[in-house]
């Protein structure tokens, strides 16, 4: 009788349980899933060196071979007072991590901010960090290192926050969507976006996911509060 009885209590618990993890829209919530990287965090020595300090935690984080940031200065040619264009961090990331590193540069609309983004996601989605412009102008770079997204009806994962490592000073910085959209900045010199990831298929995959993201009935990165294609339930405590 005891074995029954206890056997009664572990299904209603088990049940209540259940029903809570899947409480949401149409009674079922979509899978959220939250990665941050252990990207050791490294400011940056000198005023102009963001990008350099960004390679050091790169590299110390996938463990391929430690570069600190004088050497990855000095096999880069960089001074102390010289900022670093995209051309020569991407040659910092094929020299200093396992990764070959990719130079995605979209248009600078709306449009081409959310391909960027959406790229970025998939590296972490790999485990993989990037590189992103950002603040008052492109000058300065932070280190992607991880994101809390829901996923499409697709199962390919939709943003709600990032987290980035800033060299200036803040470690694992909270960023939600509508502040990337002002903090994410278009270099005028190029007129595009531009970010550096771990590899090409990154690139493939977040213009997929970001498409599939739209025809899903979703807004463009950058361009609106929410994030998640309609029918896809989030909850509260995420956003």
């Amino acid at each position: 009788m005891f074995k029954r009885i206890l056997l009664v209590v572990l299904s209603l618990v088990l049940f209540v349980n259940f029903s809570i993890s899947y409480e949401g829209c149409n009674g079922k919530e979509e899978p959220v899933n939250k990665r941050i990287l252990p990207v050791p965090f490294h400011q940056q020595i000198y005023f102009n060196w963001c990008g350099i300090a960004c390679l050091e935690m790169w590299s110390h984080y996938d463990s391929f071979h430690y570069w600190s940031q004088e050497a990855i200065a000095r096999h880069l040619c960089v001074g102390i007072n010289d900022t670093q264009p995209p051309l020569t961090l991407l040659d910092g990331v094929e020299v200093a991590t396992k990764n070959p590193g990719f130079l995605q540069m979209t248009a600078n609309n709306p449009a081409g901010k959310g391909d960027a983004i959406a790229s970025t996601i998939a590296g972490i989605d790999d485990y993989t960090p990037s590189i992103m412009p950002w603040g008052k102008d492109s000058n300065h770079v932070v280190l992607v290192v991880g994101y809390h997204w829901n996923e499409d009806p697709t199962g390919r994962p939709v943003a709600i926050t990032m987290w980035h490592h800033d060299p200036r000073g803040a470690k694992e910085v909270r960023t939600s969507m509508s502040q990337l959209q002002n903090k994410f900045v278009a270099d005028n010199d190029n007129d595009c976006y531009w970010v550096i990831v771990g590899n090409g298929s990154y690139i493939y995959e977040g213009t997929e996911g970001h498409d599939a993201f739209i025809m899903n009935g979703g807004y463009l990165y950058g361009c609106a509060r929410y994030y998640n294609p309609k029918g896809l339930s989030v909850h509260p405590s995420v956003l």
